[in-house]
């Protein structure tokens, strides 16, 4: 199973995190398992949650089974809430081909852009090359964001965030609508949101949140800051009531079909629905309704995207929430003050390589302070204290040699132009 295994994480995050013992027992197979971190290149939040992975068998086909999901690779993500996914088993040819690449739409750009984020291209160029030996099921669209500032022109090639909502806005005349449920929602002013609403051809009077009262089991889970609640009703849209009372079946609106009235785990799915006329499509995702997943929109039309998200949208008209009412008082709406700063470490990326002779350890930080590193191998140990930069906007960088067996390259990056190396 030695490096069969690719995971790709950060270290900064989007929402609060969700405390996690796990279960000791399996710490050992984390030795096995290649470990990336995006944020090589810059800040970037790794959002999104995709599960690519190759089945094949000696007497029969090869299938690539493709999961698009809200849930993160946690023990309190998979038997503590509750998610959304979509999944795909695609049959693979033996022979890869451009031909059916194209096919799965922004999906392979996506992968391209997490592999240069995470600094190690070379173990994501698989999964592309699976990619091109399958085709994308039919009606089916991804929609993706990247971290960076992205121009209108880059957008037009590439339509990463909100940008990419008119790929998969339904067909027909009028205003299109939107129905959103999400746990977590960025800070928003009205006019972010009608700039979001008009990448799909819909307005803020047709747009639906799906939401919690403040006596919700959930409600220290979903966050919705007050000045967004006062923004999108300044702007027109609804807040619907999502009601739950474990006491009361009554006063409970079951979140799906299968949803039992004893089941307490809370909701991490984030879903969005579209609709014009009789046409409308569902988008399962990692992005929540907040600008850093979809971006932050200039008066030159460019986005600010802060996180890697993906989403898939499908052709589907059922919506659960079809018959919830807008609250009667919106002092009962569960809000937040606001959501704080955003969680992040002092190294936001880091790797490290060993090429047979040479450990070289490479890290960006977040930080100007100093700092100092060391390199143990055996019973021998070196420290790191003094630190060189390779060019004027570059990291600070350090080498030094262990022993005869053993050497170590740290790199230290600033964002402080009068740090002196």
């Amino acid at each position: 199973m030695h490096d069969r295994i690719v995971v790709v994480s950060s270290n900064a995050h989007e929402e609060p995190v969700q405390q996690d013992g796990g279960d000791s027992a399996y710490q050992w197979i984390w030795r096995s398992i290649r470990q990336l971190t995006v944020g090589s290149d810059g800040r970037a939040v790794q959002h999104s949650k995709l599960w690519v992975l190759h089945w094949s068998s000696p007497d029969g086909p090869d299938y690539l089974e493709i999961v698009v999901s809200s849930a993160n690779l946690t023990l309190a993500a998979l038997k503590g809430q509750l998610q959304a996914a979509w999944r795909a088993l695609i049959p693979l040819s033996s022979k890869r081909s451009d031909a059916r690449l194209s096919t799965w739409g922004i999906l392979p750009s996506f992968l391209r852009e997490l592999a240069v984020s995470a600094g190690d291209v070379q173990n994501l160029v698989p999964f592309l090359e699976l990619l091109a030996r399958g085709e994308c099921p039919p009606s089916v669209t991804f929609v993706a964001s990247v971290p960076g500032l992205h121009s209108r022109a880059v957008l037009r090639r590439t339509a990463w965030g909100a940008a990419g909502l008119a790929k998969i806005a339904p067909a027909g005349n009028g205003t299109a609508g939107a129905s959103i449920t999400a746990p977590y929602v960025g800070s928003w002013d009205a006019e972010m949101l009608r700039r979001w609403c008009g990448n799909f051809g819909g307005t803020t009077e047709r747009l639906e949140l799906v939401w919690i009262e403040k006596s919700h089991p959930w409600q220290r889970c979903w966050l919705l800051p007050q000045n967004t609640l006062r923004s999108l009703l300044d702007a027109g849209a609804s807040i619907l009531k999502l009601g739950r009372d474990p006491a009361d079946p009554d006063r409970s609106d079951a979140f799906h079909m299968r949803h039992r009235q004893a089941d307490d785990r809370w909701s991490h799915a984030k879903l969005y629905h579209f609709r014009r006329g009789n046409s409308r499509r569902l988008l399962v995702t990692s992005a929540n309704f907040s600008m850093a997943a979809w971006g932050r929109e200039d008066e030159q039309g460019a986005l600010t995207i802060e996180n890697f998200e993906l989403g898939v949208s499908v052709e589907q008209a059922d919506w659960p929430f079809e018959h919830l009412e807008p609250f009667d008082d919106e002092r009962d709406i569960a809000t937040v003050a606001d959501l704080g700063t955003r969680s992040s470490s002092l190294i936001s990326w880091g790797r490290a390589t060993w090429n047979g002779e040479v450990i070289r350890i490479e890290c960006r930080c977040s930080s100007p302070s100093e700092v100092s590193g060391k390199l143990r191998a055996g019973g021998e140990t070196d420290s790191v204290t003094r630190w060189t930069r390779e060019d004027a906007d570059g990291p600070l960088m350090r080498s030094i040699s262990a022993s005869r067996r053993c050497g170590c390259i740290m790199r230290w990056s600033t964002r402080d132009p009068a740090a002196k190396s």
